[in-house]
Parts: structure tokens; C-alpha cells; sequence
């Protein structure tokens, strides 16, 4: 008379376009829900606005399930109805879907004259019930893996298996807490059998032993009874509940900088607690004009000021989005020094000592000076609008003079130890434009000088395809050997390049 039961891989997952079709409503969360039963988030164990008990809570949607004196309401120890799927052994074919959500689906079918079953008592009896909300129409026979969702929370209330997880075990029952409740499956270790609203084959449904070690096989659907055992029937019902919101965190170090403008790559990424991915956006961008890139977070301030960036995690199926926002400051450089005491400054050289002088002899081996990586990086080739002076005798020159100042590759890649370093020759007050090899693509590196009060930043520069980096253009006027170290920020590799400057002739 019946089949042994079949193993399945279930789809979990919402069929709410299946049950929009067949017209088996969810209610939303009213804005000012404040518990389950009147809208608002739902656990395990709430109690839902149907006056069901929450027995699973995924993906925006929560289940509840019936007492089991559901069909007889006044009758506080009235058992589930013994109940056939249908009077005949029929072919629903549109009733045969296993998946979490599918439930509401298959009752409809089953309860359709015109797919197969010309009544369904089990179906009728469940689309009937009101629930405590007059929700009569939205209650259903649970699909297989539904009723494996409620076998499962049976056993375990706090913590229960996935829904996909099959609920058989020998030996294991609904738990005794569970048991001695209103939504028990019968008695504690009683046999009883359960309807799914999932056809197995033509002719045959899914039963289970919810009350019992959770068994599920296929009977034929007119079975009232499987071996003595009767076939119950309990009510379900879904209904949209508010998705839990992500926390998002976010904690770079380096949000402050100097400078007229820059590129700021955070030393922290932002992470949440959920699954949604994070993107990066612009809130406020006050005076600095600036933009941020939107997935790796890399922040450009065009001008000094305060940019607000927001790190957003975006909603899933099972988390509401969230977000946090970081300041970001960039604060004006210090005007250069005024050699002549005036209120604007030439860029000439002012009376100075001698500057640092480094002949090292190949074979001898320097301990380089500590370089810290510097917070900001701006942009390529890295000269300021008018001439500063980096250190006496050394001036960076303005932006439109240095931009036509021819450029000289370096045929020596930058050496990674000083006393290795390429040297390029260059004339006392002439322009030096330099474009070093050697480089990593793509990354962009801080420029500082070796100055008698340690390594000074003079500006920053990105290394194109083939590893080559323009350097800021600079005039020295005062001959000597002066070494310019290439940082790389991120990973704290230093190269470095030696400027050996000497009079004309």
C-alpha cells in the first residue's frame, strides 16, 4: 500500500512568485511593529501573528505552525485530525515540489479539482483555519521540507537543524519540553504520522513521523492509517518578518594627511557581520572636492578640508543593509619659507650650508635610514603649482615648468641598498627630471630626499606598465651626491636612486 521513502535534494528557498500565483498571501511588517505577533522581528519560539508558534526564521520569512488542538479550538487536549490527502489515488503532478516555500503551492493544487484530486480533505480542513487573525486561506499542509523543519525544531528548540538536514534518527524524539506543550506532535514517543503536501509519485504523498524518529516515506493518499498509526494533519503559515540589520565596522588609522591635494589608500578595510558586500561612497565631500573609488575604497582629495566616505554592506536575502562613515582630513601644507623676508617668495635659493654629500665606495655596504611610509600619495608627476624649497640648495619646481622639462630614464633599475644605488649625473641649476625603472606596476610611491634633519618628503609618483615612474623635477644649486629614496607604502619596500650633481664644464 505504500512506497519506502525516498531520498531527495531539496531546494531551499522562498516560492513566493509560485505562491503569488495561487493567491496565498504573506503579510508585511507594519513600520511600527514592536513583537512577532503584531509584525515585528520573529525567533524561534515567538509567538506569530496567526497565534502560531515560530518554528523557523530564514530569509526575511518566518514559519508558524498550528497547536494541535487547531481543529478544535475549545478543547484544550483535542489531538491533530486524522485525515486523508485525498479520497482518491490520484496524479497531482502540480503538487510534487519538495522545496522550503513550496507548501502553500501544493495545498492550493491539491485542494484544485481540476489538477487531479476532486477533494482533498487534508487540504480543505488547513485552507480553512483562521488562526487567531481571521488569516483564514493562508494556512497550508507543509511541503516535505517544511514538515522536516518542524520535525527538526521539535527536537531541538534553541539551536534545531537546518531544514535541509533530514530529521531522521533512530532513537531520537520530540523533545520532552516540546512534547508536554501545546504544539506537541502527540505524546512523547508516540508513532504519529504527518502529512506533507509533497506528491512522492502518482498516487503517493509524503508522510513523516514527526512525533516519532522523524521517518519519512510515501503512502498512498487515500491511507487514513499506516500500520494502525492514523495520518494527522497540522497547519502552517509564512509571513514576511524584518530582516536583521548588518553592523558595519571600519577603523583606518590613516585619516589624516597634508598636503594641497591627495590620494589616501586606507590601511583598514570595512567588514560586517552579515553577508552583504561592502562599496564605498562619498556622504559629504565639504571643500575637498573629493571621490572615492567605490569597491577598494581609495579615497582622492582634490583640495584641503574634511570627506565623509560611507562603507555600506548591502541587503541579502537574510540581512537588511548597513553602514558607517569615516571622516577623512586633509589639512593645508605650511607655506614654504621666504628666503627674502618678503610676503611672497621667489623661487630662489637662499644662502645655505653645504648640503649632505654621500661618495660611497661600491664595495661598501650602507644601512639605509629608516623611511616611514608616508599617509598621503598625490599626483603624477608630483610638483606644486608654484616653486618650494625642499631643503637649501634643492628647490621643486612649479607645475607648468616642470611639465616641459624634458625627462631622462634611468637605464639602471633603483637599487634596493644606497650603496647600490644608480647615479644620474646632473649640471648645478639645470632642471633634473628623472623617470626611474625597476618599479612595480600600478603602485604609488612617496619620493623623500636625504636632507641633513633626515629623509624629507618631496612628493609622490604612480609606476606605469612597464615599471617606469616620473620623479618630481627639481633644480639643485649646489654640487654634491643627493639620494632620493622610493618608498612603496603599503608593503615598506624602499629603492633608491643617487643625484650626482657638478658644475657645467
Amino acid at each position: 500500500m505504500y512506497a519506502l521513502r525516498e531520498y531527495k535534494t531539496v531546494t531551499i528557498g522562498v516560492a513566493a512568485a509560485v505562491v503569488a500565483a495561487f493567491g496565498v498571501s504573506t503579510l508585511a511588517a507594519p513600520a511600527d511593529a514592536s513583537t512577532c505577533a503584531t509584525g515585528g522581528a520573529c525567533a524561534l519560539g515567538d509567538i506569530g501573528p496567526g497565534g502560531g508558534l515560530v518554528f523557523l526564521v530564514i530569509a526575511g520569512t518566518a514559519y508558524e505552525m498550528a497547536p494541535q488542538n487547531w481543529n478544535d479550538p475549545t478543547n484544550a487536549s483535542a489531538l491533530d485530525p486524522n485525515l486523508v490527502w485525498c479520497t482518491s489515488n490520484v496524479n497531482v503532478s502540480s503538487a510534487a515540489d519538495y522545496a522550503l516555500g513550496a507548501g502553500a503551492a501544493n495545498t492550493a493544487n491539491m485542494n484544485d479539482p481540476t489538477k487531479g484530486c476532486s477533494s482533498s480533505p487534508a487540504a480543505s480542513a488547513v485552507l480553512a483555519y483562521p488562526g487567531t487573525n481571521s488569516s483564514a486561506g493562508q494556512w497550508f499542509l507543509p511541503s516535505y521540507t517544511e514538515l522536516n523543519a518542524m520535525c527538526n525544531y521539535s527536537r531541538d528548540q534553541s539551536s534545531p537543524n537546518s531544514p535541509a538536514t533530514d530529521c531522521w534518527e533512530i532513537g531520537v524524539t520530540q523533545s520532552t519540553a516540546f512534547a508536554s506543550g501545546s504544539y506537541a506532535f502527540g505524546a512523547l514517543g508516540a508513532e504519529n504520522l504527518y502529512w506533507s503536501s509533497t506528491q512522492t509519485s502518482s498516487g503517493y504523498a509524503s508522510v513523516r513521523y514527526v512525533g516519532g524518529n522523524g521517518y519519512a516515506q510515501g503512502l498512498s493518499q487515500s491511507s487514513s492509517t499506516l500500520s494502525s498509526i492514523p495520518t494527522r494533519v497540522r497547519p502552517i503559515r509564512s509571513f514576511s518578518v524584518p530582516l536583521p540589520a548588518q553592523t558595519v565596522s571600519w577603523t583606518p588609522s590613516n585619516t589624516s594627511a597634508s598636503g594641497s591635494s591627495t590620494i589616501v589608500t586606507p590601511d583598514a578595510l570595512a567588514s560586517t557581520d552579515g553577508d552583504g558586500a561592502i562599496s564605498y561612497s562619498v556622504s559629504s565631500a565639504g571643500t575637498t572636492g573629493c571621490s572615492v573609488d567605490g569597491s577598494a575604497g581609495v579615497l582622492t582629495l582634490a583640495s584641503p578640508g574634511t570627506c565623509q566616505v560611507q562603507a555600506m554592506a548591502a541587503a541579502t536575502a537574510s540581512w537588511a543593509s548597513g553602514s558607517t562613515t569615516v571622516s577623512f582630513t586633509l589639512t593645508a601644507p605650511a607655506p614654504a619659507p621666504d628666503p627674502g623676508g618678503g610676503s611672497t617668495a621667489p623661487a630662489v635659493e637662499p644662502a645655505a650650508p653645504e648640503p649632505v654629500v654621500e661618495e660611497v665606495d661600491s664595495t661598501v655596504v650602507e644601512t639605509p635610514e629608516p623611511v616611514q611610509a608616508p599617509v598621503i600619495v598625490v599626483g603624477v608627476p608630483d610638483n606644486p603649482v608654484t616653486p618650494v624649497v625642499v631643503t637649501p640648495g634643492v628647490v621643486l619646481l612649479g607645475e607648468g615648468v616642470a611639465a616641459a622639462t624634458p625627462t631622462r630614464t634611468m637605464a639602471k633599475a633603483a637599487g634596493s641598498r644606497i650603496g647600490r644605488a644608480p647615479k644620474a649625473p646632473a649640471i648645478v641649476g639645470e632642471p633634473v627630471s628623472l623617470v626611474a625603472s625597476g618599479l612595480t606596476s600600478g603602485v604609488v610611491y612617496s619620493v623623500r630626499m636625504k636632507t641633513p634633519d633626515g629623509y624629507v618628503l618631496v612628493g609622490a609618483t604612480a609606476a606605469d606598465a612597464a615599471g617606469l615612474a616620473q620623479l618630481p623635477v627639481m633644480t639643485v644649486t649646489r654640487k654634491g651626491t643627493y639620494t632620493l629614496a622610493i618608498t612603496d607604502p603599503a608593503a615598506g619596500d624602499v629603492s633608491y636612486i643617487k643625484v650626482r650633481v657638478a658644475p657645467r664644464g
